[in-house]
C-alpha cells in the first residue's frame, strides 16, 4: 500500500513539473540545438517507458532475458 502510495506521487510530481515546465519549453528558438530537442523529446520519452514497459513484462511472464 505504500508503495503505491509513494509512486503515484512521485508520478504525479513528474506530471506537475512536466507541464510547467512545457511553457518553458515552448518558448525555445526551434533553430537552436537545444529548440530541436525539445520538439522530439516527447516521442523519446514515450519510446523509451515504451521499451521498458515490454522489458518489465516480458521478465514478469519469465520469458525475457533476466538482467
Amino acid at each position: 500500500m505504500a508503495f503505491g502510495l509513494g509512486m503515484a506521487t512521485i508520478l504525479a510530481g513528474v506530471g506537475l513539473v512536466l507541464v510547467f515546465a512545457r511553457d518553458r519549453l515552448e518558448r525555445l528558438p526551434s533553430a537552436s540545438s537545444l529548440g530541436r530537442l525539445a520538439t522530439y523529446a516527447p516521442l523519446g520519452a514515450a519510446c523509451l517507458i515504451f521499451s521498458l514497459g515490454i522489458w518489465l513484462t516480458s521478465q514478469a511472464i519469465g520469458s525475457g532475458p533476466a538482467f
